[in-house]
């Protein structure tokens, strides 16, 4: 009786690691891969970034907004190393989040390095996702019942800011000896 027990829960195990693994590659190999296309914005509606930017600070804000409920957001980051998008986390040390009743979402990211960072942020209905691994997998559907935006956020360093300060002053003097004070 004690071996069948023993058994039955290794199996038990056994099935649940699977499952697990079977959602991880799913992420890795739709959500995570390079060659994955973005969708329209018909989950989430993000509002910043809104497109490709540049900035001076190293914290960054990612925000959107969704009039759907059971949304899961998940955030990633290229990896050069890797060639795919890695999970990442925000300044409170999370990678995904549920949209609460307010519908907004509104994230502090900080950008890992000064040049190109290039972030992916994933959108999807729960229920469907979770109803999808039980079907292996079948059933998701990027445009459908998962969403996919990428964009780059270039951190600019000191001497950048420095050198359009620097332009910029030296115009406004060459624009006052033109005119005159």
């Amino acid at each position: 009786m004690l071996k069948r027990v023993i058994c039955l829960l290794l199996l038990v195990i056994l099935t649940i690691s699977l499952c697990v693994n079977g959602y991880a590659k799913f992420e890795d190999d739709l959500f995570s891969s390079k060659e994955t296309k973005d969708t329209e914005q018909f989950l989430v509606r993000i509002t910043r970034p809104e497109g490709d930017e540049s900035t001076f600070r190293k914290s960054y804000i990612v925000c959107g907004n969704s009039d759907k409920n059971n949304i899961t957001v998940k955030l990633f980051m290229y990896d050069e190393k890797t060639e795919k998008y890695e999970p990442f986390e925000n300044t409170d040390g999370e990678s995904s989040w549920q949209i609460g009743l307010s519908g907004f979402f509104f994230k502090e990211i900080e950008l890992p390095d000064v040049g190109a960072n290039r972030i992916r942020i994933v959108a999807y209905k729960n229920d469907e996702i979770e109803k999808a691994k039980d079907e292996s997998l079948k059933g998701v559907v990027l445009g459908e019942n998962a969403q996919v935006n990428t964009f780059t956020v270039t951190l600019l360093d000191k001497g950048v800011k420095d050198a359009m300060r620097g332009g910029f002053f030296r115009i406004n003097d060459m624009l006052n000896r033109m005119f005159g004070s």
